[in-house]
């Protein structure tokens, strides 16, 4: 999967409100979690940051109109 910055968009918008992190079927026995990121070329510095933002919507018709 090719990434932007290092950055994977998993939910958007109400999706990333609305869909369950996890649904967990039977018994079942909580235990700690962790989160670790690691980068894929082992540079913790990429080469160029950048602020663009990739948007999977297209714009509302007459966005912005008084």
């Amino acid at each position: 999967m090719d990434t932007l910055d290092g950055r994977v968009r998993i939910g958007v918008g109400r999706d990333a409100a609305e869909i369950a992190f996890s649904t967990p079927f039977g018994a079942m026995e909580p235990t700690d979690m962790e989160i670790r990121i690691d980068w894929a070329d082992g540079d913790p510095e990429p080469a160029q940051w950048i602020a663009d933002v990739i948007s999977t919507e297209a714009p509302a018709p007459r966005a912005g109109a008084v």
